[in-house]
């Protein structure tokens, strides 16, 4: 796409926990920026509309707003489809939709995860695919890589494949083949990685199942809120614990920050005929936004391209 055009984003209002009141505080927010360097477009049927500049309203009627967003895509109407709705629906009338892409085995969802370092790791798959076969989690593997350095701008980031130990011969079937083939055709391939290797961060890229990679990522984002119920009980034990907790307190920030999945917006959907962020259930109208905005950034890119003209 040329980088100079306004991309077109399709946010499905309805979609989330707490349904439309989430999406339009976000679109508040967009509303609010500046300068809006993407045209967006809204399905749903919310009540009361208010209407923005340079964002439209497609109602639904009694159709599945997933639906009819995807559609949009499909024809050609718009670029991108972000929606925090249900994982299973989205991700199924994507590929219905939208249709895989020929030479990829199995759509997969790639999401970020804090590490100790400044910048997240990349996890896929998350849930697209919960049981991988060796030729999907080497195309998970090159999909993750083609994100990395198109996207995010990852200069050769490492991947591995995460398993129950370092050891090439540890791991299912799957993953030590999927380890073997790695080794000949993808240079930055590490081998295996275990669990507590992805918050160290020394690999950029952990590729599993999405069985695996979906218990992973509600793991870690559980993380932040026991990080701070841990240090406020600390905090609580005496005096000098808690003057000690109030002069760390403006540092906490930053390290909260790296756990906050808001800044990560969504999870793209990779390995189909068109973008897709799909988002969590509880998303803030902040990580609502952010997937908007991470949205824009993949139809900016030529990942689509890219992933088209893999084989291996």
């Amino acid at each position: 796409m040329d980088n100079k055009k306004k991309a077109r984003i399709v946010l499905d209002l309805s979609g989330g926990d707490w349904g439309y009141g989430p999406n339009l505080e976000a679109l508040s927010l967009i509303s609010g920026e500046e300068e809006i360097e993407f045209e967006l477009i809204c399905v749903g049927e919310p009540v009361p509309w208010q209407e923005r500049p340079s964002i439209e309203l497609v109602r639904s009627g009694n159709r599945d707003p997933v639906r009819v967003g995807l559609e949009l895509v499909r024809d050609g109407y718009a670029d991108a489809f972000v929606s925090v709705g249900d994982t299973g629906n989205i991700v199924g009338n994507a590929a219905f939709i939208l249709g895989k892409l020929e030479n990829i085995s199995r759509p997969a969802l790639l999401a970020s995860i804090p590490t100790i370092h400044k910048t997240p790791a990349l996890l896929i798959d998350v849930g697209a695919t919960p049981r991988a076969t060796t030729q999907n989690l080497v195309d998970f593997a090159f999909m993750a890589l083609i994100y990395a350095k198109n996207v995010l701008k990852w200069q050769e980031p490492k991947v591995s494949v995460l398993s129950i130990g370092e050891e090439d011969y540890k791991g299912t079937k799957e993953t030590k083949e999927a380890n073997s083939i790695l080794r000949e055709l993808m240079p930055n391939f590490t081998g295996n990685a275990e669990g507590n290797d992805i918050i160290r961060g020394e690999s950029r890229i952990f590729v599993c199942d999405g069985y695996t990679g979906n218990i992973i990522l509600k793991f870690a984002e559980s993380t932040k809120n026991f990080f701070k119920f841990a240090i406020k009980k600390a905090s609580l034990k005496n005096a000098r614990a808690k003057f000690g907790g109030f002069l760390l307190e403006p540092y906490l920030k930053e390290f909260f920050d790296a756990f906050d999945y808001a800044r990560y917006g969504g999870a793209p959907l990779l390995g189909i005929n068109g973008v897709c962020i799909v988002g969590h259930g509880r998303s803030s109208p902040v990580a609502i936004k952010n997937a908007v905005i991470q949205a824009k950034r993949i139809v900016q890119s030529n990942i689509l391209e890219q992933i088209r003209e893999l084989s291996w």
